[in-house]
């Protein structure tokens, strides 16, 4: 019987031992992983925070016509001069956005801005009408009766050869010479974009699809890149021609 119980408490010391080990080995096991997470705090630093930089200047794209209004109609495929004249523009403003210029644009879906060519034409002049942008350009395709006629051509507001004379001769340029295309000369002429902007205004004709070869190019994607990329370039060009900042990247 004596025998037992000293069994018994040797057994029962035995796991109090056990017992303590397992505690001990866990403490110095959380004290190793504790001082393995213990990250020096970061040192605070002296240098001021970015200030958001202003936006170059504020630039209205209008894409011209749209909805019930399809403009020129491709000669072979069909397409409405509305669809591309929305791509090409979207593309621009990407351009534009990503040199920090502000765009304003008159239509971004595929809907006119009224249900009649007459109020949707009296929008747009509403929308132009902005004191606070620096230029105004709608984006369209042309069309002609001889259909050997090809290439962009840009227009001005006549006697406005100063302002909207200058962004119309930046952008053709830039235009022809990112498509590859003979540099043409700008247009003076008398059109409600135009003459109704408060800013320098242009109407930028992007090729003829009444071209056979003008309309293929006009419906790919890649040349419409190229188009917004040209048209992109020439409006930077002429915004840093009227307030010199550091240089385009």
């Amino acid at each position: 019987m004596r025998t037992c119980k000293v069994k018994c408490i040797k057994k029962t010391t035995l796991y109090r031992i056990i017992g303590a080990f397992v505690v001990v080995l866990f403490c110095v096991i959380m004290l190793i992983i504790s001082k393995h997470n213990d990250y020096p705090e970061p040192i605070p630093s002296n240098e001021p925070e970015p200030v958001p930089q202003s936006p170059l200047a504020c630039v209205i794209l209008d894409a011209g016509h749209g909805g019930f209004d399809r403009g020129a109609i491709g000669i072979d495929s069909g397409i409405g001069e509305d669809e591309i004249n929305l791509a090409v523009t979207l593309l621009v403003k990407a351009e534009l956005e990503a040199n920090n210029v502000e765009v304003i644009m008159t239509r971004s879906d595929g809907n006119a801005l009224a249900k009649t060519k007459k109020q949707d034409m009296a929008i747009r002049k509403t929308l132009i009408q902005n004191d606070n942008c620096s230029a105004v350009i709608s984006i369209h395709m042309n069309k002609f009766r001889d259909r050997s006629i090809s290439g962009p051509m840009v227009f001005y507001m006549k006697g406005c050869e100063e302002r909207g004379g200058a962004l119309a001769n930046f952008v053709i340029r830039t235009l022809c010479e990112e498509i590859d295309h003979p540099v043409r000369r700008s247009n003076p002429g008398d059109y409600l974009i135009v003459r109704e902007s408060y800013a320098p205004a242009i109407i930028v004709e992007c090729g003829f699809l009444s071209n056979s070869s003008d309309e293929k190019k006009l419906c790919d994607p890649s040349y419409q890149e190229k188009l917004a990329k040209g048209i992109a370039t020439g409006i930077l060009q002429y915004l840093y021609s009227i307030k010199p900042l550091e240089p385009m990247s």
